[in-house]
């Protein structure tokens, strides 16, 4: 007689611990992962809250995502990249599911719900990630033009009025 096997279900693939899946705590301020790392695995927010950053070659850091129960931290692992372009950080204390990169991309490969469900946040998350840099360059932009009308405006009725080029 043929096996039976449960149909794949994409809720407790992404919430209990399985084959290539680990569920870890972490306290407030401990490192899920560090920019410039091993990219190995993906992590599955179960509980609490993780920050997203980056820092540059000068030592300026700065903030990309907060991220809640039900997200994905570390989708760079699935790129091909050869270390973290960011780091991730507990906020709160958390419980997270680490999924090993290799486990992810064959699960990704073999059931359609969960490489769909995956695509949409992934496609999801791009479009705030692009919404929130707009919104961020408008407003860098206003402030520089403010600024320069600001400065160019005469501050007596002896100066002539001098406009940037």
């Amino acid at each position: 007689m043929a096996r039976q096997t449960r149909p794949f279900n994409v809720k407790t693939f992404l919430s209990t611990v399985g084959v290539g899946r680990e569920m870890m705590s972490l306290r407030k301020g401990q490192s899920v992962y560090a920019q410039g790392g091993a990219p190995e695995a993906l992590f599955v927010i179960q509980q609490g809250r993780v920050k997203i950053s980056v820092k540059s070659q000068t030592g300026k850091g700065s903030t990309l995502n907060i991220l809640d129960r039900g997200d994905f931290a570390g989708t760079d692992c699935l790129a091909g990249v050869a270390s973290r372009v960011a780091s991730a950080t507990a906020m709160t204390d958390c419980r997270l599911l680490r999924i090993d990169k290799k486990n992810m991309m064959l699960a990704l490969a073999r059931q359609a719900k969960l490489s769909n469900m995956f695509w949409a946040y992934l496609l999801d998350s791009n479009i705030r990630y692009q919404q929130d840099l707009v919104e961020h360059t408008t407003v860098i932009t206003a402030r520089r033009d403010s600024r320069a009308f600001c400065c160019a405006w005469p501050t007596s009725t002896a100066r002539k009025p001098q406009f940037p080029v």
